[in-house]
């Protein structure tokens, strides 16, 4: 058998990356489905920025590593857009040109008084049950489409490896003498 030529093994990375990233938000979206935190608590609010992370990491890695947004279906490309604005706009960046919300300026700044005391804030972004559960489609299906990639690279340089418990570590650097290692703990 051939080894993997070093893009073939970089390849492989990209998409086993977005694929795990994908499956962490979908992780992520269930559970603020399944707890539904109040809409500007603490949990949402952390929820909220782990799925818009993990759901556009894949999108925002050198072009190299990068997923293409034309494997996003086009019936899913509004909503793909939206949360890749939210990320680079408004979590990832507080930017005067940031979207806007049905009431507002997304990356304005809330003074709010009581008590006598003056606090000064920035809005941080929630995602509601709805938008969440709309999310799962799209993700279902990049999976799947990340998952074929993979298990491609799987079934051509993966199989022969020993059933026993283990666990490998493929290098990413063409200099390395062997592509993939065994790592003993």
């Amino acid at each position: 058998m051939q080894d993997p030529s070093i893009d073939e093994r970089i390849e492989f990375w990209k998409y086993a990356y977005a694929r795990s990233s994908f499956i962490e938000a979908k992780e992520n979206i269930k559970h603020l489905l399944e707890t539904n935190p109040p809409l500007n608590s603490i949990e949402r609010r952390s929820l909220t920025i782990s799925i818009l992370s993990l759901y556009s990491r894949p999108f925002k890695q050198r072009k190299k590593v990068r997923l293409a947004d034309n494997v996003v279906p086009i019936s899913f490309k509004e909503n793909h857009d939206g949360l890749i604005l939210m990320r680079d706009k408004v979590l990832a960046h507080r930017d005067l040109d940031g979207p806007e919300a049905d009431w507002g300026f997304l990356s304005q700044i809330c003074i709010r008084m009581k008590s006598q005391q003056i606090t000064v804030e920035t809005i941080s972004p929630n995602i509601s049950n709805e938008k969440a559960a709309n999310i799962i489609p799209l993700i279902d299906i990049l999976i799947s489409f990340t998952e074929d990639a993979v298990h491609k690279f799987m079934s051509t340089y993966l199989r022969y490896l020993p059933n026993e418990d283990a666990h490998y570590e493929i290098y990413l650097k063409d200099k390395d003498l062997y592509w993939l290692q065994k790592i003993t703990k």
